[in-house]
């Protein structure tokens, strides 16, 4: 295989991709409204074309849409599964992030749209997220994930208010792992997410 830059394809794009995930990262600690977040923005969007770019001059996935979707082969080679959670209301949001994070590599998205962004950006292993939202709404953003390759099977976990309703006249079974109501209880979570990453629960892995 050539190198590039003195480097193989696979580590140009293992590189790239922890470009990709710094700047998410440094992203979800700016405020979301500052000049500084805006140009974090613009610069995401390019080192995301660069991976894409990457990705396709090796062997590139299978995608239904035209997305640089970061690609993880091997989910239970990290230590801790990431998760996505996609929440409007900023207490709810900081709430499950802090709570997750002992055991979970967590990332946050507002909304479906910016929600969407990250999941084809950072390859989570399940989505936590919020049924209904401003801008895009968390069912909206889950069919789109479905019809991206290498996100359609990850785990998705909805919150709402009125879960038994909701679930059954959206038909969220079809598209979700579970729902749970509002407010959210810990244990209850925690027994949806065992369920949903069982290779993740193991205690070779989280312990």
């Amino acid at each position: 295989m050539s190198p590039e830059n003195g480097l193989s394809r696979e580590s140009a794009v293992r590189a790239q991709e922890a470009i990709v995930r710094a700047l998410t990262e440094e992203l979800n600690r700016l405020d979301p409204e500052s000049p500084a977040a805006a140009s974090l923005r613009v610069q995401l969007v390019e080192e995301a074309g660069r991976l894409a770019f990457r990705i396709a001059s090796t062997q590139p996935p299978p995608m239904s849409e035209a997305i640089a979707c970061v690609a993880d082969p091997s989910p239970t080679s990290r230590h801790r599964p990431r998760v996505l959670i996609v929440e409007d209301d900023d207490g709810t949001r900081t709430a499950l992030a802090g709570w997750l994070t002992e055991k979970y590599e967590v990332i946050t998205a507002r909304d479906g749209q910016e929600g969407f962004s990250l999941a084809t950006t950072s390859a989570p292993d399940l989505i936590l997220t919020d049924l209904w939202m401003p801008r895009v709404d968390g069912m909206a953003m889950v069919r789109r994930l479905r019809r991206v390759e290498a996100l359609h099977a990850v785990p998705v976990i909805f919150l709402t208010g009125q879960a038994e309703r909701e679930r059954d006249r959206l038909g969220i079974s079809a598209v979700a792992v579970a729902c749970l109501p509002k407010p959210i209880d810990l244990d209850t979570l925690e027994q949806a997410l065992r369920k949903a990453l069982p290779e993740y629960h193991r205690p070779s892995v989280l312990g």
